[in-house]
């Protein structure tokens, strides 16, 4: 039977270490022994540029295309190639860049198909232009923030009354963080369109992923997973449950994979 593994990085893959942040090498083995007959990929939340680097620490090649910024990026790793993307509305990048200027209410983050932006309160004017030049330009494929220490409720109330609200989704994809992307945009459509692209049809998806913002992902998968520290929707949706994220989630699941026979 053809097989592909589709993980998140962030509270899934990766292992958190004090300042460190890196796929350990018990995940990377196992992944590479995977490659050997099977096909592995990442959805996750962040940006072409960072999963690179942190597949290249590792020496891992994809074998199917990556799903960047929760699904509004798909990259051809292979061939160094943006395959689709969609872009967050002008009107409400600009919107929402104004809401944070004005109230000062933590770091606003932006992303492009391979670069991350920071926008906070001493950016200064020189910043607040430069991230108004880049979300004027089409540039940004989503915005998210930090809300620990403000008033969530009242945030996500505000950022809904934004004009072109309609064309966004806001999804949260941590316990204290927010994604601000186009609408209909989800890491489960974006991997239907990989499998569309790549032709995938007949295979067997196993996904793996530990947020909200994975639900889509793994209601797509045939066989779902999700790690010790997911949140509580995410274990209820998940059709087995493995280790932390610490704990080499990602090596867990293949092994139970083969053990099985899934």
């Amino acid at each position: 039977m053809k097989k592909i593994i589709v993980a998140d990085l962030d509270g899934t893959l990766l292992t958190y270490d004090g300042p460190n942040t890196y796929i350990s090498k018990e995940n990377s083995e196992k992944i590479k022994l995977w490659q050997k007959n099977y096909l592995f990929t990442i959805a996750t939340g962040r940006n072409v540029g960072a999963v690179k680097r942190f597949l290249e620490a590792v020496n891992i090649i994809p074998s199917a295309y990556l799903i960047c910024s929760n699904g509004a990026v798909i990259y051809d790793y292979q061939n160094d190639k943006i395959v689709y993307q969609e872009k967050l509305s002008i009107t409400y990048g600009l919107s929402l860049l104004n809401y944070f200027k004005v109230n000062k209410i933590g770091n606003l983050n932006m992303s492009s198909q391979d670069q991350f932006y920071q926008y906070n309160a001493n950016s200064g004017e020189q910043g607040y232009q430069q991230f108004k030049k880049l979300i004027n330009a089409g540039a940004i494929n989503k915005m998210g923030f930090g809300f620990r220490g403000f008033d969530k409720a009242k945030i996500m109330s505000d950022l809904m009354t934004f004009p072109s609200s309609d064309e966004v989704e806001l999804v949260l994809s941590g316990s204290s963080y927010l994604d601000i992307q186009a609408k209909n945009v989800s890491k489960g459509m974006a991997l239907n369109k990989v499998i569309e692209l790549m032709k995938l049809s007949n295979y067997q998806i196993y996904a793996i992923g530990d947020y909200l913002n994975d639900y889509e992902l793994l209601k797509r998968a045939d066989v779902s997973f999700a790690p010790f520290n997911a949140a509580e929707e995410i274990k209820a949706l998940a059709d087995y449950q493995v280790g932390h994220h610490n704990n080499d989630a990602v090596a867990e699941m293949i092994d139970l994979i083969i053990k099985k026979d899934l």
